[in-house]
């Protein structure tokens, strides 16, 4: 009977501890046990903020503060997982996209083809060799990324645009648009040719043109004549004015007055414009044109654009007046407003 009642006292005591931390978060609790049909009593508890003297701050339900620190190594913890999981795609896609592209031995370069209508037609050993393409690179590789053989492609002098398609499984397109050079720079051996935007381009590498190209005589560049060279900016206009007004006479002959070839240009003189034409293959002429004197280059090739048709106009009128008359005078002089001098 003794140990069975010590069994029993035990069992209380556990059932009272189990009471006591159930209700230790409660500010107020009332307990109320029936066991074999008899109230226990009824009993009060304080919390351990309230018998807690010491002023602390309340405790949270777990019974553990709550802060900043324990809320770190849980973001690192996730910061780290992200990445790895970014990091584990990025291998992810490399490895397919190595695996089907890159190393795969079925995208390897075989033919070149180059399209082209001036130098570069057929010269796929020496474009390849400009543009550092060997056969038997692979397609996808980073050397022959197409943005980067179009920009390598346009800076060949002679190269205006160009465009560059893989056609697989082994096959690189390369299409170019070539410069069409307009005039001939000191004399027609110089080696040097310039086209409508004032790029210099060595003769050796230009496309061929039907007509002699007419020469700038008496030109004296400020900077050094380098292969390549844009000598028009588009923000604050041509670098030599005086060149812009002779490639811009040269170009609108060429589109609107079929009846005049300009054979030679000379910029000698900065307020005289001098060329020299064939009127119908029958006739040579000495023109002289004004040049505006303006500081600002760009104004001044618009002002000599603008009245650079009607001085055409009056000059293929004397001539052909020159010629119904018998007048053998071969120099016209269009320097003086609203008038043209023979001499």
């Amino acid at each position: 009977m003794r140990r069975r009642h010590n069994i029993s006292l035990r069992h209380r005591r556990f059932q009272w501890k189990r009471t006591v931390q159930a209700f230790e978060s409660v500010p107020v609790a009332v307990y109320i046990m029936k066991k074999k049909k008899r109230f226990i009593s009824v009993f009060t508890m304080a919390t351990a903020e309230e018998k807690n003297t010491s002023g602390r701050k309340k405790l949270p339900k777990n019974g553990a503060p709550r802060s900043g620190r324990n809320r770190l190594p849980w973001a690192l913890l996730l910061f780290v997982l992200a990445a790895a999981a970014v990091a584990a795609v990025w291998l992810g896609v490399w490895g397919l996209e190595a695996l089907l592209f890159s190393r795969n031995d079925r995208f390897r370069l075989r033919n070149i083809e180059v399209q082209s209508g001036g130098y570069w037609k057929d010269r796929e050993p020496q474009l390849s060799e400009r543009l550092g393409i060997r056969p038997g690179m692979n397609l996808f590789s980073p050397e022959l990324d197409p943005g980067k053989l179009r920009l390598r492609l346009t800076r060949i002098p002679s190269v205006e645009s160009g465009e560059v398609i893989r056609v697989l499984p082994d096959t690189l397109r390369i299409r170019v648009v070539e410069r069409i050079p307009r005039v001939v720079l000191y004399n027609p051996r110089s080696g040097w040719v310039i086209d409508e935007n004032l790029a210099v381009i060595p003769q050796m590498e230009s496309m061929s043109v039907s007509m002699p190209l007419p020469v700038i005589c008496d030109f004296k560049p400020k900077e050094k004549l380098v292969a390549g060279a844009l000598w028009q900016d588009p923000v604050t206009g041509p670098k030599e004015p005086e060149l812009a007004c002779a490639v811009e006479l040269v170009m609108t002959v060429v589109r609107n007055y079929p009846d005049i070839a300009v054979r030679a240009v000379s910029l000698g003189n900065p307020k005289t414009l001098k060329f020299v034409m064939r009127y119908r293959d029958r006739k040579n002429c000495i023109v002289l044109l004004p040049l505006p004197v303006k500081e600002d280059p760009r104004r001044k090739v618009e002002e000599f654009r603008s009245s650079l048709e009607s001085l055409l106009d009056a000059l293929q009128s004397a001539v052909i007046r020159a010629e119904r008359t018998g007048n053998t005078r071969s120099t016209f002089d269009l320097t003086s407003r609203d008038r043209v001098t023979l001499r």
